[in-house]
């Protein structure tokens, strides 16, 4: 069922005519009771926190564990996912449910030594033993829809089973649908260049953890060489093979789908203040070209109309350049779209990418501008077009299932999500007196921290079109919400003023 986002703030003010503010309960109301008869886990960080509970899921780089904690005498469960370099040792089924439990605050002399240190390079590092001159290939395919199935999260768990193999070279294939917050679109889209800058800063963040983090992680101790193998990049992710200076094409490859930048604000606002807007775009996507060893006329010819991209031979090389082509040798790759008479693209090129308003690289195209090594359709080919075809090892790897496992993830977020809002939207009060008032508002303050913690995992990812609105203002609505709740609980309190 769709929800309709009329803010969780309203909906609280329609649930509880007749309260005061609105707000969570006291811990009482909050808490959940532990499981009963059922063995316990227990995770100590390298800080010294101890978090007893039920691990729910482990990837090898993360746990997600049912923690139980203790609060007086009460037991509050809340599902929290751990990065696996935080915890120093991991113990399963050694604390009975029914002993009183941790709260977290005993430090590590005062664990008992029951079980293996986990740390990251230790029991999850596999050694190859390869002969010498063999490279090593991590081969993950990036395919749905970017800025959900392909976003940090993933990147990360996908980076961090990398690090056990130390591979060589990673390849990375881009077959993404080209579609935004659900919708798919048709190659050719008139809004595609507002959607796809919107989605520059996740590419941003996608470059420092691809080349930066693991650059700078002394844990990788061999730095793999990066490749993309494009056969669909278009929308947002058309900008991140440009921050890796290997990039090769499938035959059927499309790279492009940003262009038009100057129409995105139509004429709303001051034409300067709209100059510099896209300026201030272009110059971010220019760097990351700039980082990746390419030419910045590139991604300016992708997204910009006006820009006019020629190229000329100089020593044997192409050379890009912004202007028309008039000298021998000289050709014109994109013009002015329609600033000169008869320089607009026909629709029917446009739609097909075509035209010559903006650039849109196919396989051809890419290898003449000097943006792709190579035409590959099998990664064998690939291999051997680098060089490495008698002395490579493919390593199997859990990479593509890791990226997978998030596309499910997400899938079940947005599900529970709106299952909470209706739960909380539908929940009402059983009875009038203080005990009732409590309990109901404890209540609320439970559907609401677990619709919070559903958006701090998940919140990079999640469809508005699914949860009814930006994941980034339902968060801020749910603690406006929460701090009303613990207010109208404090102001209720029966002595109150004694």
């Amino acid at each position: 069922m769709k929800l309709k986002h009329i803010g969780l703030i309203g909906i609280a003010a329609s649930v509880l005519v007749g309260e005061l503010p609105v707000a969570p309960a006291t811990a009482e109301g909050a808490m959940v009771a532990a499981r009963s008869g059922e063995d316990l886990d227990r995770v100590t960080f390298k800080d010294g926190r101890v978090i007893i509970g039920k691990i729910l899921t482990d990837t090898g780089s993360t746990i997600t564990i049912e923690a139980h904690m203790k609060v007086g005498s009460i037991r509050n469960i809340v599902t929290t996912t751990y990065d696996m370099r935080d915890i120093a040792q991991i113990e399963r089924g050694v604390v009975d449910s029914s002993e009183g439990l941790d709260d977290g605050s005993r430090k590590d002399d005062e664990v008992e030594d029951a079980g293996p240190i986990v740390v990251p390079g230790g029991r999850n590092r596999i050694d190859l033993d390869l002969p010498d001159g063999t490279t090593s290939y991590l081969y993950v395919e990036f395919t749905g829809e970017f800025g959900r199935d392909i976003t940090r999260t993933p990147i990360r768990r996908f980076l961090d089973e990398a690090k056990r193999y130390q591979p060589d070279v990673i390849v990375i294939k881009i077959d993404c649908e080209y579609s935004f917050q659900g919708v798919e679109k048709e190659d050719f889209d008139p809004t595609g260049a507002g959607n796809a800058f919107n989605q520059l800063e996740t590419v941003r963040e996608l470059q420092t953890i691809l080349v930066d983090d693991v650059r700078d992680d002394p844990e990788w101790e061999k730095k793999p060489r990066l490749v993309f193998w494009v056969k669909k990049a278009l929308g947002g992710i058309a900008f991140l093979p440009f921050v890796a200076k290997d990039v090769y094409f499938h035959e059927d490859g499309r790279h492009g789908g940003i262009g038009y930048l100057e129409y995105i604000f139509g004429q709303t606002g001051d034409e300067v203040v709209r100059e510099k807007q896209y300026s201030l775009r272009l110059k971010r996507a220019e760097g990351l070209a700039i980082k990746g060893g390419h030419d910045y006329h590139l991604i300016r010819a992708m997204a910009y109309v006006r820009h006019r991209l020629a190229t000329k031979i100089e020593g044997g090389k192409v050379v890009l350049f912004e202007g028309i082509a008039e000298g021998p040798g000289e050709t014109q790759i994109t013009d002015d779209g329609g600033q000169t008479i008869g320089s607009r693209d026909d629709p029917r090129d446009i739609i097909r990418y075509k035209g010559d308003d903006v650039l849109t690289l196919d396989a051809d195209l890419a290898k003449t501008l000097g943006f792709s090594r190579g035409t590959v359709n099998r990664l064998d080919d690939l291999i051997f077009d680098m060089g490495h075809s008698r002395t490579h090892y493919l390593i199997e790897s859990r990479a593509n299932g890791i990226l997978e496992r998030w596309s499910n993830e997400v899938d079940r977020a947005e599900q529970n999500f709106r299952r909470v809002f209706q739960d909380f939207a539908t929940l009402r009060q059983d009875g009038d007196d203080y005990k009732a008032r409590t309990k109901y508002r404890g209540t609320q303050i439970r559907l609401l921290r677990e619709m919070k913690s559903i958006l701090d995992r998940y919140g990079e990812a999640l469809n508005p079109r699914e949860i009814s609105g930006d994941p980034t203002m339902w968060d801020v609505e749910i603690s406006v919400m929460i701090d009303q709740i613990q207010q109208m609980q404090r102001l209720d309190r029966p002595d109150r003023g004694r």
